[in-house]
């Protein structure tokens, strides 16, 4: 699945670790510093051509958490540098051909809790499985 790729990809890029600091498809009460990595809709897949077969563009969200502001946007432009700049990767054994952010790092206020929340788009570029 692409966000467990993506999960285990941030975690070899040193943004945190699957499991206690990055989640895939949630983001759970605790811990209160974390990253969420969540598949979403995209574009339906075409044709690349008879070699390369299917390629698909699925969204991607990214969610960070924080109790401090700063901390939590630091935390969300590592995550944009990673994915930002990938590309020609195999992760899983699945190739991405590229993963490119819709925009900027959106802060989404805070929670209920008073911790800063951080969202970030990306569309992926894929083989199809």
């Amino acid at each position: 699945m692409m966000a467990d790729d993506v999960a285990e990809y941030l975690e070899d890029q040193a943004v945190g670790t699957v499991g206690t600091s990055i989640f895939v498809g949630h983001m759970p009460d605790a811990p209160a510093d974390c990253i969420a990595v969540i598949q979403s809709g995209g574009e339906s897949p075409e044709m690349a051509g008879p070699i390369s077969g299917q390629i698909e563009r699925p969204r991607l969200i990214v969610r960070v958490r924080n109790t401090s502001y700063a901390s939590g946007a630091s935390k969300a432009n590592d995550v944009l540098k990673a994915l930002h700049t990938a590309g020609e990767v195999s992760l899983s054994g699945h190739r991405y051909l590229f993963i490119r952010a819709v925009g900027s790092v959106n802060q989404l206020g805070r929670d209920h809790e008073n911790r800063s929340l951080f969202s970030l788009d990306f569309v992926v570029t894929k083989e199809m499985d």
